[in-house]
């Protein structure tokens, strides 16, 4: 993560955001929305001048849902989620948040892997929530 840099995401971003998320029920829009909402903390990944990930994450009162974290194919790997679902989750914090939520496809194992190891845990299950997938929603309890 040492050659990327950590920075809040901008309303010249979301195109680029909306390349990263293609094959999202995301459209232009919602993305603008997200990235202009105060209680939303919207990070990007960018090396010199190239987002290579992003992550999106709101605040309701003393509680934070990550929403979406994505990282281009060629930028997989080498910690760049890591780095930013780790900032995501400190400025939730800064900004009350208490406790932090996420859904994640139950065949994701990278994804659910990398939950884990940020202190995520399991929770409870929605059937069916992906088509025939199942989402697991894990907890992010901070202390």
């Amino acid at each position: 993560m040492e050659k990327y840099r950590i920075e809040q995401c901008l309303k010249e971003d979301v195109l680029k955001l909306l390349d990263i998320q293609q094959g999202s029920n995301y459209v232009y829009h919602m993305i603008y929305d997200m990235v202009m909402d105060e209680q939303v903390v919207y990070l990007k990944a960018v090396e010199e001048k190239k987002i290579a990930g992003y992550v999106s994450i709101r605040v309701v009162l003393d509680e934070a849902e990550v929403y979406h974290v994505g990282v281009l194919p060629g930028y997989r790997r080498q910690g760049i989620a890591r780095g930013l679902v780790g900032e995501a989750i400190k400025r939730a914090v800064d900004m009350g948040a208490r406790k932090v939520f996420l859904e994640v496809n139950e065949k994701n194992a990278g994804a659910m892997d990398l939950y884990k190891g940020l202190g995520f845990e399991p929770i409870a299950k929605r059937q069916k929530y992906y088509g025939e997938d199942s989402a697991i929603i894990m907890e992010y309890k901070l202390s």
